[in-house]
């Protein structure tokens, strides 16, 4: 090792790294949702489809749920259990509204069960108004958060930011923007 790199540095560097490839893939999973929320208004105004994307997230809407679940369960359960990063209490509700998605999404693009995306939508809308009430807490555009009633431990409280990347990608943004995509994957799903 270079002379002055400690362990705790080699770490810090780590968590610095694994926080910016989740920043990336949330910034991707951005410019996704705005060419869906694009496409969806296109659709609207000139009532035309685009066969091939609808096909694709039709057939493969479920599967991108269960997939992108599993990333924010992995992704998580890193954060919290391999770097040490204690979940605050929104945190943990809106863990609650993710991990079933992955194995309920997973069966029932297995069995072709087109009913869980009713489930999925109701756990994707709950968790996403909670993703934006903390993050709308957390980024200081209203103090909506009571910072005395949310704290789990010294190091969770819920209005604290423990990932910023680009200027403005925390914990709870990341986690409010899969909700949402699941919630329009909801209006691409097979009929």
């Amino acid at each position: 090792m270079k002379q002055g790199v400690t362990l705790d540095t080699l770490e810090y560097m780590n968590v610095y790294l694994f926080e910016r490839i989740l920043g990336i893939g949330i910034l991707i999973l951005h410019v996704f949702l705005v060419l869906l929320i694009g496409y969806l208004i296109y659709r609207k105004a000139t009532k035309r489809k685009i066969n091939i994307v609808e096909n694709f997230l039709s057939h493969n809407g479920m599967w991108l749920v269960a997939g992108t679940s599993l990333l924010a369960i992995i992704g998580s359960l890193i954060f919290s259990d391999y770097y040490g990063i204690e979940p605050c209490k929104l945190c943990w509700i809106q863990r609650i509204f993710i991990y079933p998605q992955a194995l309920i999404m997973s069966i029932a693009a297995y069995t072709k069960d087109t009913r869980a995306w009713t489930y999925s939508l109701w756990l994707s809308i709950i968790g996403f108004i909670i993703g934006i009430y903390q993050v709308n807490g957390q980024l200081g555009i209203t103090e909506v958060i009571p910072e005395a009633e949310c704290i789990a431990g010294a190091d969770a409280a819920c209005a604290q930011v423990h990932m910023l990347e680009f200027g403005y990608i925390t914990f709870p943004l990341a986690s409010a923007t899969l909700f949402l995509f699941i919630i329009i994957l909801y209006f691409f799903r097979k009929k």
